[in-house]
């Protein structure tokens, strides 16, 4: 008498089912600052359904960045692109109002998930968190997933993308390359930067197709077989517009090798863009006037074979030539002649 009721209690436990499975293949290590990551989202159901949100939290929550979605088993469904919302990121796919498009029973991978990687390394936590939800119609499925996943963010060795000098005169900004492998293909975002357009360096060389936006994005691959090989120097100058002094950083950073291997890039560190110093071209000390005393600290900066900063390549050098030597001091003589 007394097991009987505890019979009736197990019982309903036992008919419910797990009806939607969600789990992710994740990488267990990338290199900090890249982009191009995949995580693949696995289903296993018993049912038909018609929606499914996934709602994810990553910790801590600067390591990743989700970017973009890709439908894997076929044309029939519509992805929800990531976003982010009260610390949670959402995505997932539906099958169209009136469309009526269903997935099920399915038992494989569903999605394909893009994500960039924070500029710290560490262990990023993701976590399927419990107001995700399955339905076909109004009707809810029972959804179970995996406590975690944990990718480890580690600092890049197959090179370093960085910051060159920046020109006032023509308005570029020299960006560096150093890579151990060769290059087939590249990417990067500087935020906030108003690119024009993109000239000299490596990428001329070895023939890259290049596409860029005002946003600060810049990509470029070959169609043919000449990659960058292994090298140190500019990969390109980049043009820019509407200059004003604002922070600059390297994110979303994506190289690969020919074979399409993926390329651990690390990037350099951050830099300030200078905009034009209001003051006349050859001004040395900056006291508004063009004579002798701009003439000698002009020399002494010579004679010193210093590296010129942004400040000096723009003031320094008179005839804007991208160096600061004796035809500088010529020049600025001349204008002295004319200014007095």
């Amino acid at each position: 008498m007394i097991l009987f009721p505890i019979f009736l209690a197990v019982i309903p436990s036992l008919l419910i089912s797990q009806e939607v499975y969600i789990s992710m293949d994740c990488p267990t290590e990338v290199g900090t600052h890249t982009g191009d990551n995949h995580i693949t989202v696995n289903m296993t159901s018993d049912v038909v359904m018609d929606w499914c949100m996934i709602s994810l939290t990553v910790s801590p929550e600067n390591h990743l960045e989700l970017d973009d979605i890709q439908w894997i088993p076929g044309e029939y469904m519509y992805t929800i692109p990531p976003y982010y919302v009260d610390d949670h990121w959402y995505f997932g796919f539906w099958g169209g109002a009136g469309v009526g498009y269903v997935l099920g029973p399915q038992n494989g991978p569903i999605l394909d998930l893009t994500f960039y990687a924070g500029e710290e390394s560490g262990t990023a936590v993701l976590e399927i968190q419990p107001d995700s939800e399955c339905l076909l119609g109004n009707t809810e499925y029972s959804l179970n997933y995996d406590d975690g996943y944990s990718i480890y963010l580690t600092d890049c060795n197959e090179g370093l993308l960085s910051f060159g000098s920046q020109n006032l005169h023509s308005s570029t900004l020299a960006i560096e390359i150093l890579n151990t492998e060769p290059i087939s293909y590249f990417e990067f975002d500087i935020d906030g930067l108003q690119i024009t357009a993109i000239e000299s360096g490596l990428i001329w060389v070895y023939d890259f197709i290049i596409v860029m936006n005002d946003q600060g994005h810049v990509a470029g691959w070959t169609t043919q077989d000449n990659p960058i090989p292994p090298t140190e120097g500019l990969l390109c100058n980049l043009v820019l517009e509407n200059q004003q002094e604002i922070a600059l950083g390297f994110s979303h950073l994506a190289f690969a090798d020919p074979d399409g291997n993926p390329l651990c890039i690390a990037a350099g560190d951050s830099t300030w863009l200078v905009i034009p110093p209001d003051v006349l071209i050859g001004d040395a000390n900056q006291d508004g006037l063009l004579n002798v005393l701009d003439i000698v600290q002009i020399i002494n900066f010579i004679l010193s074979q210093s590296d010129p900063g942004v400040f000096e390549q723009y003031v320094y050098d008179v005839n804007t030539d991208g160096t600061v030597d004796v035809v500088d001091l010529v020049m600025l003589v001349q204008l002295i002649l004319t200014y007095e």
